[in-house]
């Protein structure tokens, strides 16, 4: 009872606005880096919810097969903008990946 009462005042000096982007996060998303969207080694795809200044962990895919490929492949954020998030890699994977994504705010 007293955390709750606690985070009630915390949170009475927040707008709607800001209580309604804290109440939507985290998200979690999952993006397929397909085969042939590697071009020159980097792969942008769609991610809804993603901002220039969004908070991120990409982690790799779970199963064994597709973890091996991602990592050595040295797959890896480099840049994110509006709904978009660009991955590059050393060498281009063989298979198709899903690279788990969860944004923090």
């Amino acid at each position: 009872m007293k955390i709750f009462s606690l985070f009630g005042r915390l949170m009475q000096g927040i707008t709607n606005a800001e209580k309604n982007k804290l109440n939507s996060f985290p998200a979690f998303e999952t993006s397929t880096l397909t085969i042939e969207g590697w071009v020159n080694n980097s792969q942008t795809v769609n991610v809804i919810g993603i901002t220039v200044n969004s908070n991120l962990i990409v982690s790799p895919p779970s199963t064994d097969k597709e973890f091996i490929a991602y990592c050595e492949s040295k797959i890896r954020v480099t840049t994110q903008g509006a709904g978009i998030i660009t991955f590059v890699c050393t060498t281009t994977p063989t298979i198709e990946l899903i690279a788990n994504i969860i944004i923090l705010a």
